[in-house]
């Protein structure tokens, strides 16, 4: 178990993306900051009273807002950082953002795509300061649909870096509590805000957009200890998920207008984010496993799903809520997403399943994602508000980007997957440091199961623990059988040796680490009754 931010670093540098030193770099940087464009040609929206709502410690900050109510339609003027101006395709900047892909964040640190003075300096929205903005003005209606999509340049000036957290407590207050906030221009816009986002996530359901309950795992550095990690699991507020939706609203625009200039003009070289729907067989499997939890746990009808018969989201919509069966939806949730398929980075215009949507492009993070730097300078070029390179150039390097982005999201998952690893090692590593008899027994929900392993979701922490059946069976004294892959069924019934169903609340303990094998030996068992 070592330092986790040595093995960090380690990490990084295995998979290349710490960015080398490059004078070229340095001397294009310094270029921008001396003359940074506020006065090319652009769209004077000083007065907008843009705002940032991003994590509280973020410093590249990508988008702002300002959203107005004109009786039962809104319109969104969102600000996107005009990274695409300064990191244009033959620069040292153009070449760095290719060859790293996007930024990379890791406990305690990120790694940007673009140098932290561009990044976090003239190229972010910051506040109370002058900026190049690449807007966004969306018109919606009563359905939540977008009815007009609009896209200009412009200089924007940001009255306030908000937070989820912060603005989250500013609507639990009764939207009061920050000067920030309650500032009437600011108030007014969030007020919108919240209603526009309300009416996109109900637009989204009417689309098939599964409602997945999606947890968001924060995990740092310890301020205190700089040798340990902090973990948490938590639900994402009413503000992310208000935010996400402006968000996704953008990308897909964003997505038809790159089409639609694409049918008519050869010159515009799009990149889309394809996710196809789950195979067949996946599907068939899924029917199979409901089927199979829901006979072995004698459940209602309607906890089983049949292909053809049931639209899956209004199905997973209908599910019973409440703490009774949270931890059942929890297993079932976890099953549908095993039967999604990666979502990757393409030329040609496809279905994104998830969202629901026949296409899908990235706009919206231009200086974290080299895909989105180069959609920015298509888009714009498309609609004649720059002049375009030469179709050949943007062939070849349409390709590059295709290749650098997906590369990018693979690098970024084995990150989270170490991550994840180090946050288990610490854990447990810390219940394997006291005595046996004072190791605490931790809760948990089973979510999957298979013919060599339990998958137990910690309670409280984002990360999943792999029980062995083969500890299961030494601790137990008996052998142990999968059924159906929703249960771990003891051979011997005599033994006491418990059962293990998907949705069961259970127990595990850190008996010990084998460092052979490089995995902890867990001890599980059914949760035991409080009191």
């Amino acid at each position: 178990m070592n330092d986790p931010r040595k093995r960090l670093d380690e990490l990084v540098d295995r998979l290349g993306i710490r960015p080398p030193a490059d004078p070229e770099v340095d001397a294009e940087v310094a270029a921008c900051i001396a003359s940074p464009g506020l006065d090319d040609g652009l769209v004077d929206e000083t007065a907008v009273p843009y705002v940032t709502i991003d994590n509280e410690g973020s410093r590249d900050l990508d988008q702002a807002l300002h959203v107005t109510r004109e009786g039962s339609s809104f319109t969104l003027r969102y600000a996107l950082a005009d990274a695409s101006y300064y990191a244009r395709p033959g620069t040292a900047l153009w070449r760095r953002a290719l060859a790293m892909g996007s930024s990379y964040y890791l406990p305690g640190f990120a790694i940007p795509m673009l140098p932290e003075a561009l990044s976090e300096g003239i190229v972010s929205l910051n506040p109370a300061v002058l900026r190049r903005a690449v807007v966004f003005t969306l018109r919606v209606d009563a359905e939540g649909r977008c009815v007009e999509a609009r896209v200009h340049r412009a200089r924007i000036f940001s009255r306030a870096k908000l937070s989820y957290e912060g603005v989250q407590r500013w609507f639990d207050a009764g939207c009061s509590g920050d000067p920030r906030c309650d500032a009437p221009e600011v108030s007014e816009s969030l007020l919108a805000f919240a209603a526009l986002g309300t009416l996109r996530i109900a637009e989204a359901a009417s689309r098939g957009v599964l409602p997945l309950q999606r947890y968001e795992a924060e995990v740092d550095l310890d301020p205190n200890d700089p040798g340990r990690l902090m973990a948490v699991a938590r639900d994402r507020n009413d503000v992310e998920r208000w935010n996400e939706q402006v968000s996704l609203l953008c990308n897909m625009e964003g997505a038809k207008m790159l089409q639609s200039l694409g049918h008519s003009d050869e010159d515009v070289q799009a990149v889309y984010r394809v996710h196809l729907p789950p195979l067949d067989v996946r599907l068939a499997e899924l029917e199979e496993i409901l089927r199979a939890l829901a006979e072995r746990r004698g459940l209602e009808d309607r906890w089983r799903w049949r292909r053809g018969r049931h639209d899956l989201a209004a199905w997973m919509g209908g599910l019973p809520g409440g703490e009774l069966t949270a931890r059942l939806s929890q297993a079932v949730q976890r099953q549908v997403r095993y039967t999604y398929r990666a979502s990757e980075f393409q030329a040609r215009s496809g279905p994104h399943h998830a969202l629901g949507v026949d296409g899908y492009s990235r706009m919206s993070a231009p200086m974290r994602e080299a895909v989105g730097v180069f959609s920015h300078k298509e888009l714009l070029e498309g609609l004649k508000l720059v002049a375009p390179r030469s179709r050949q150039e943007d062939l070849v390097t349409r390709e590059a980007v295709i290749a650098t982005a997906n590369e990018a999201r693979r690098r970024q998952g084995e990150i989270d997957k170490a991550v994840d690893l180090l946050v288990l090692e610490q854990l447990l590593g810390d219940d394997l440091a006291l005595e046996p008899a004072r190791r605490p027994w931790r809760s948990g929900t089973v979510v999957g199961v298979r013919p060599s392993r339990v998958y137990v979701a910690l309670d409280g922490c984002a990360v999943d623990l792999k029980v062995y059946v083969v500890d299961l069976e030494s601790i137990y004294g008996t052998a142990y059988r999968e059924d159906h892959r929703v249960a771990l069924l003891p051979e011997a019934t005599d033994r006491g040796a418990p059962a293990f169903v998907m949705g069961d609340p259970v127990e595990a303990q850190a008996e010990r680490w084998e460092g052979g094998r490089s995995r902890f030996v867990i001890h599980l068992r059914p949760a035991q009754a409080k009191g």
